[in-house]
This record gives C-alpha cells, sequence and structure tokens, in this order.
C-alpha cells in the first residue's frame, strides 16, 4: 500500500518538474554545486553517453508507481513501489522497472536534454496493472511519454492502451503510468 502523505508529496514535486520542464522550455543548466560543496556537470561520473549526446542521471532509483486506469465505465487507480535503472549508451537511454505489483518492464528512451528524454518509439510496451486488479500485469501499448530528473528525482510517465491480458482478461482501457523516483 502507498502512504498517501508520501504520494502525494511525490506527486507535488511531479507538478514543480514539469512546471520547471515548460516554463524553461526543456531547458536546464545541469552544472552547478553540490550538498557536499563541489560541483557537478553533465560530465561527471554517473552520468554516461557519447561525446556530442546529451548526458542523463544514470543509476537505480527507489519509486512509488501510480497507475491510473479508465474507459465510458470504470475509472481507478493503483500504486505501488519498486526499483529503475537507467542506464545509457550514446542518446538512448533504457529504463528498467522491477518490483512492483502494479508496472513491471523495460523502455527505451531517446535524450532530449541533459533532463529530458522522450520514448523512442511508439508501440513500445510495458507492463501494469490491469484496472484495480494488481496481480494481472497487462501489456501497455505506449502512445507517448517523458522521462524528466530534476536533483536526485526521476519522473517517468507513459501513456497508453491496454486490450487483453494473458488468459483472455479483458482491460480495454487506457492508461496513464507514472512513476515517482528518488536516487537510492
Amino acid at each position: 500500500m502507498v502512504d498517501a502523505q508520501s504520494f502525494a508529496s511525490r506527486l507535488g514535486k511531479l507538478a514543480l518538474i514539469l512546471g520547471f520542464l515548460v516554463g524553461c522550455g526543456g531547458q536546464t543548466d545541469r552544472a552547478g554545486a553540490d550538498s557536499d560543496g563541489g560541483t557537478h556537470s553533465d560530465t561527471d561520473a554517473g552520468r554516461a553517453g557519447d561525446a556530442g549526446s546529451p548526458k542523463f542521471p544514470v543509476g537505480v532509483y527507489s519509486c512509488q508507481s501510480s497507475v491510473f486506469s479508465m474507459n465510458a465505465s470504470f475509472s481507478g487507480v493503483a500504486g505501488g513501489n519498486g526499483s529503475l535503472a537507467l542506464t545509457q549508451t550514446g542518446a538512448t537511454v533504457t529504463a528498467v522497472y522491477t518490483g512492483d505489483t502494479n508496472a513491471s518492464g523495460s523502455i527505451a528512451f531517446t535524450v532530449t536534454t541533459g533532463s529530458s528524454a522522450n520514448p523512442v518509439s511508439a508501440g513500445q510496451t510495458f507492463e501494469s496493472a490491469c484496472g484495480l486488479q494488481a496481480e494481472t500485469l497487462t501489456p501497455l501499448a505506449v502512445a507517448s511519454g517523458s522521462l524528466v530528473s530534476d536533483a536526485n528525482t526521476i519522473v517517468l510517465t507513459l501513456v497508453g492502451a491496454q486490450g487483453v491480458a494473458d488468459g483472455g482478461t479483458y482491460c480495454d482501457v487506457q492508461v496513464t503510468l507514472t512513476l515517482v523516483c528518488e536516487l537510492g
């Protein structure tokens, strides 16, 4: 069960991050002071990519998920906790999410700046809860999404549709999956 106060706090961070990215057109200056008094930049350890490719903050993050499902006669929210591992090769960031009963999978993103990325292509799939049936993970055909970072926070959002699950369960829902993650 997701702690409602913690989840609300993370959603507040999401709103700040998205508002910041919209306000600055997705461009951020990644150089600055670290909490230990040092400085960081896009070339520091923990950031990957080839020369000329924006570097995204890779690593392993602890996450809370929110899976919102809806159709003409149903809407519901499920949530859980998991681990997000981000790796980067060139301009591609691969996100692998595990350990959550409501969502799981791997998806590739193209880095657009040092703090944002878009899915490599529409039609990639990710597994998410079928409505509120947390034990039934169903392929989510991803139509759009985003991966954004701000300091030690990552927000991954996927939007798409679910159809027939394994075993014949029929979902027929539109889904918005959001992961709010902290480094650690």
